[in-house]
């Protein structure tokens, strides 16, 4: 017999059990909407950041360079601050918050590009505050990015405030 012949047989005699058992699995998708969220961009002076378009948007009426991207239906935050200069050290900046129970989880330096970072919670009203906090140096500016959400659900949304964060771009010229 031919050996091409029984390598083959071989073969398929392997695979039958395979494609046996395939033909009785059931594969079911589900689409989650909020997944992939419709987004706008929102514009200043000094920088311009993509963000969910169903999240409200507030700013300061005097013009300041802080805006608020809030999701309606949880307390869920990306704040955006614009600072002339250097921003105060992370330790400098938290201790004006006089945060109850403040727990560090990770922190990390300038890494050579004008940004540095930590990740902290803390207790406010009973529950949990879970906060990533960033700054990114540009054009004698810093910005502090900070995505807060209860602890409980920081991962949920945390996808959405890393897209955020990489969509940030300065103006160019200042303010």
């Amino acid at each position: 017999m031919n050996p091409f012949f029984h390598r083959a047989l071989l073969l398929s005699a392997l695979l039958l059990p395979f494609t046996l058992c395939a033909q009785d699995v059931r594969v079911v998708t589900r689409v989650v909407k909020d997944t992939v969220p419709a987004w706008k961009v929102w514009k200043s002076d000094a920088f311009s950041i993509r963000h969910p378009g169903k999240w409200a948007v507030e700013t300061p009426a005097a013009g300041d360079t802080v805006v608020v991207f809030r999701r309606l239906d949880t307390p869920v935050r990306m704040i955006v601050q614009g600072i002339d200069g250097k921003a105060a050290p992370f330790k400098q900046r938290i201790a004006a918050q006089h945060a109850v129970g403040l727990e560090v989880i990770d922190s990390g330096g300038d890494n050579g590009e004008g940004t540095h970072w930590a990740e902290y919670e803390y207790g406010t009203e009973g529950s949990r505050v879970h906060l990533l906090q960033r700054v990114q140096e540009a054009d004698g500016r810093s910005y502090i990015f900070t995505y807060a959400a209860p602890a409980a659900s920081y991962d949920d949304y945390l996808y959405v405030a890393e897209a955020m964060y990489n969509s940030f771009a300065p103006a160019t010229g200042g303010k």
